[in-house]
């Protein structure tokens, strides 16, 4: 999902090649003739390009690319980005990704252009007992995404292990801490759809943890992911033999920054 500058357009320019790296160097240019490669490349050639970024925000420009460019926990990512100076980024990837990040860079540019907003993600905990029947009396406002977790895993009895909301500025991460998780995240926005990147880190026993990217809209609310569950004072579920299940839910908001 890849999808700035001192002005709202990406731009690029030559850069010396790396020979630790099996690099193609290229030109980016503003026309979309000039963009394309100079000669046929494969499509795991990785080419370096250098992208400018509004001032000062190389370093946040870059993390949200790399972030962008690692699509699982499990294996490399498909790029490299480093903060050259301030104002530009290099990025050494795919030729074929390229397009995206360009994309993306306009986008983060687009949003240093206009007034500032803040992403509010907003996490539940949701700790659920396997049960003859569902009961949803402790959270009557996730009732709605949890009707369909009922029909594909059974009725349970749900409730709450632990709320939190982290606030950040787009293309900014933000992070909190509560008693039984940590919580991270970075945001950006096309128009009104927010992607967000979230680490979810269980502390000690109780799970696991969720790393994982989202699209949603302002106000929508998602399931996430779901796991096991120890809680800190038993080991199993009431009935002794099954370990309660994990929903892990997000909601989004977006505001202008105050």
């Amino acid at each position: 999902m890849v999808a700035a500058a001192a002005s709202s357009a990406c731009w690029g320019s030559e850069t010396p090649r790396d020979d630790s790296l099996p690099l193609t160097t290229v030109t980016v240019a503003t026309t979309p003739e000039a963009d394309q490669p100079a000669s046929t490349t494969p499509g795991d050639q990785a080419v370096m390009r250098v992208y400018d970024t509004p001032p000062g925000r190389a370093r946040d420009v870059a993390s949200v690319l790399q972030r962008v460019l690692k699509t699982s926990s499990d294996l490399p990512p498909r790029g490299r980005v480093s903060a050259m100076d301030g104002d530009r980024v290099t990025v050494v990837a795919p030729v074929e990704l390229h397009e995206g990040i360009a994309a993306l860079c306009k986008e983060i540019a687009k949003t240093e252009t206009s007034p500032a907003r803040t992403v509010s993600l907003s996490y539940w905990l949701v700790e659920a007992h396997p049960a003859d029947a569902s009961d949803l009396s402790a959270i009557p406002a996730l009732a709605d995404v949890l009707g369909p977790v009922i029909e594909h895993d059974g009725p349970a009895r749900f409730t709450i292990a632990e709320k939190a909301t982290v606030s950040s500025l787009l293309n900014s991460s933000g992070r909190t801490e509560g008693v039984h998780a940590k919580y991270q995240q970075l945001a950006t926005a096309r128009g009104d759809t927010i992607i967000a990147d979230i680490d979810i880190d269980s502390k000690g026993a109780n799970g696991g943890s969720l790393q994982t990217r989202v699209s949603l809209t302002p106000g929508q609310t998602l399931v996430v992911g779901q796991g096991t569950w120890q809680t800190h004072d038993r080991d199993r579920d009431d009935s002794g033999d099954v370990e309660p299940r994990m929903y892990y839910v997000v909601r989004a908001e977006l505001a202008d920054a105050t």
